[in-house]
């Protein structure tokens, strides 16, 4: 299968003016939807202070940065994870392009390199997501979202720091 090229083509307007992007949370749940696009959280996915950060009279920074929720019945607990100072976190789009179906994978087995170019386009912005695990805290050892944000940001440091 030949491989497609991602191209990341961020449009001049967005760059402009950043202000006209609305803001998000995303929210990173523990289980397999079978949809991948907005939704009225507000109205469905009600989310409260966790209640045993909210027992003690003085919680740690890291207790009232937990959440709490319910999901088809089953109680998930939350971690409000902040990107680093100077990082920004943007929800794309791919629309497909006129007259054309989305690109398939599929599509190209058989016919050697194809040079593709998918448009994404910039949808929404975020500086902090909310990590979700069932009955526990996620952790940053064992969270794959928690880890990878914390190991991408270390390697984009080491990449871009000055030769001394």
């Amino acid at each position: 299968m030949a491989s497609i090229p991602q191209t990341l083509h961020v449009p001049g307007s967005f760059l402009k003016d950043q202000n006209a992007i609305k803001k998000v949370t995303p929210h990173i749940v523990p289980c397999k939807i079978q949809y991948n696009g907005p939704a009225d959280m507000q109205r469905f996915f009600h989310v409260y202070p966790h209640k045993a950060s909210t027992a003690k009279s003085e919680p740690t920074a890291k207790e009232s940065a937990l959440k709490e929720s319910y999901f088809r019945g089953r109680q998930l607990i939350g971690h409000t994870l902040h990107l680093p100072q100077g990082y920004k976190g943007f929800v794309f789009s791919d629309p497909p392009r006129a007259g054309t179906d989305k690109i398939a994978y599929s599509d190209f087995e058989d016919e050697g390199d194809q040079d593709v170019e998918q448009i994404w386009t910039p949808q929404a912005e975020f500086s902090e997501m909310l990590i979700w695990d069932h009955d526990v805290p996620p952790d940053a050892i064992s969270d794959p979202w928690i880890s990878s944000v914390q190991e991408w940001t270390q390697l984009a440091k080491i990449m871009h720091a000055e030769d001394a």
